[in-house]
């Protein structure tokens, strides 16, 4: 839902005239858009990696 939102906010704004405003927004979108990109490709291994990145990182 972040990444849906996100990108109405940004549609919203540049079509409006006001796409600068967004720029943090924008570079965020794009990050998880290449993170999704990474664990769609990454597969299984991936998909692991980053569950347990998180196990260790809320453990902390």
């Amino acid at each position: 839902m972040l990444i849906s939102d996100s990108a109405r906010v940004v549609a919203e704004a540049a079509k409006n005239g006001n796409g600068f405003v967004v720029a943090l927004v924008m570079r965020n979108l794009m990050t998880h858009a290449v993170a999704m990109a990474w664990l769609v490709d990454g597969g299984d291994a991936a998909v692991q990696a980053v569950d347990a990145t998180a196990t260790t990182s809320s453990s902390s």
